[in-house]
């Protein structure tokens, strides 16, 4: 395996010989709220020149985009053929960039990626967020507690890239990846802080009705050699005492779930699984194959 490094907008940064791409060089959204106009075009001709590096070489495209270009409207499970429709330039640029890399790369896979969360990651999203904000002793402001949201671990995305860099055939041009299954963010954000050593003051939204969105994978399901394996509980737990050892079992929040919530069941389970550190590695079963 190949690891391309430079700048994404000088087509010399993908001057090697590969018979796949994966294209996860970007701009990310805080880049966005800093330097909006530099950061589109990192992702516009990122995506164009690791399109015709692809075009030329007749080497599949893996574009990694985001669940963000689903239109906000939309609820419940959502289907690679559901309306899109961005509300952020972050996942404009996303969008933008998928059409831009399908339109000059006749196999391109846009892969559009739930809300990842696991080791390393930053503020843009929710857990890295509450996680930051945790260790360093701020408060938390949760928006939109009532929202459904799914989560999907960093090591089921990288199973899922690995699987399309290793399909035998074509795959299907865009694929969901995430979980499959729902979580409301109130609940994830509960949990992680009933894990933390320490008390963390937490403020929530009115948000009573809020989003319903999450991925549809079915299709990536029957495509692929793949499929999710880490579950949210445990990766979240594993997640936390990565970043805040020793996890407590009191709870650090007095929100009251609007739905029913068996946190100290959760997080018995989490806490048994990461005493049994099996539980916690993951194989992916891929075949084989030559493209």
């Amino acid at each position: 395996m190949l690891s391309l490094e430079g700048d994404v907008r000088e087509g010399s940064t993908f001057d090697a010989d590969f018979h796949v791409l994966v294209h996860l060089a970007g701009a990310l959204p805080r880049h966005f709220r800093t330097a909006p106009d530099d950061a589109h075009r990192v992702n516009l001709n990122g995506a164009r020149q690791a399109a015709e590096a692809c075009r030329r070489r007749g080497a599949r495209l893996v574009y990694v985009s985001t669940s963000g270009v689903y239109d906000r409207a939309a609820r419940g499970a959502l289907c690679e053929t559901a309306s899109v429709g961005p509300i952020s330039a972050y996942a404009e640029s996303k969008l933008a960039a998928e059409h831009l890399c399908q339109q000059a790369c006749a196999e391109t896979v846009v892969v559009r990626l739930f809300n990842p969360y696991g080791p390393g990651q930053g503020e843009d999203m929710l857990i890295g967020q509450v996680l930051a904000l945790a260790q360093a002793g701020r408060e938390v402001v949760v928006r939109t507690p009532a929202s459904r949201r799914d989560f999907i671990h960093v090591g089921d995305v990288a199973g899922a890239l690995l699987a399309v860099v290793m399909a035998s055939t074509a795959p299907p041009p865009v694929l969901n990846v995430g979980s499959g299954v729902p979580a409301r963010v109130a609940d994830v954000v509960t949990f992680i802080l009933g894990l933390l050593p320490h008390p963390v003051p937490v403020r929530w939204g009115a948000d009573e009705a809020g989003d319903d969105a999450y991925a549809d994978i079915s299709l990536v399901l029957s495509a692929l050699d793949w499929r999710p394996m880490v579950d949210l509980w445990q990766g979240v737990a594993a997640l936390v005492e990565e970043c805040h050892a020793p996890v407590s079992t009191s709870r650090s929040s007095n929100y009251e779930p609007l739905e029913q919530f068996p946190l100290k069941r959760k997080l018995r389970k989490a806490r048994a699984a990461l005493e049994r550190p099996e539980a916690n590695s993951r194989a992916f079963p891929l075949r084989r194959k030559t493209l």
